[in-house]
């Protein structure tokens, strides 16, 4: 399981003095009879073997593999996202990744209608909602990957905007344009009556 301690022990005899080290996914990794793995995560996982070879001949040599699988609920990243959706678009595009063995599945929901879209890797399993505005309506979509070892949970809180933004830069715009013709104005009064 995921933050476990794990020691895997490799023992031979030969005619004499045997050294032993340990490699995984074919790159040396440690040295010694045991492999100690501290608190593993989902990217211990892989294939190990142990070498062993007699001192006097790194000629002699035998190799034993050995492959290690951790187990462990969802992770899902951060748990809640802020969206910003403007009323002229249609559709909203979501995504949501999770990494857990065994793979977990992917359920979205909003109102209680729940949807699976997935697509599953090794470890990992992507999802991406593709959603009409109109079909929303709430403010809340969540996204939930489970298996056997737990589950986990993404909200993504939905702010809906009316144009206001683009509204906003107009009449930002419109009221620098008063000031500059005001300003223009003035200057132009200021110097008729300073002559």
């Amino acid at each position: 399981m995921v933050g476990d301690n794990v020691v895997v022990t490799c023992l031979t005899t030969g005619s004499g003095p045997v050294n032993f080290f340990w490699t995984k996914d074919h790159a040396r990794f440690s040295d010694g009879t045991n492999l100690q793995l501290d608190h593993v995560n989902l990217d211990t996982a892989g294939q190990y073997s142990c070498i062993a070879y007699l001192v006097a001949s790194r000629n002699i040599s035998k190799t034993q593999s050995i492959d290690i699988h951790v187990f462990g609920p969802p992770t899902l990243g951060v748990a809640e996202e802020l969206i910003t959706v403007y009323y002229f678009i249609k559709q909203i595009r979501l995504s949501c990744r999770a990494v857990a063995n065994p793979k977990p599945t992917i359920m979205w929901s909003t109102n209680g209608t729940v949807k699976l879209l997935f697509k599953k890797e090794q470890h990992l399993v992507i999802s991406n909602l593709v959603v009409k505005q109109e079909a929303i309506s709430g403010n809340t979509i969540k996204c939930e990957a489970r298996n056997p070892h737990g589950a986990a949970t993404k909200l993504f809180r939905l702010r809906k905007v009316h144009c206001l933004g683009v509204t906003s830069l107009l009449m930002f715009l419109l009221g620098t344009l008063i000031l500059i013709l005001t300003l223009i104005v003035c200057t132009k009064r200021y110097h008729r009556l300073s002559q």
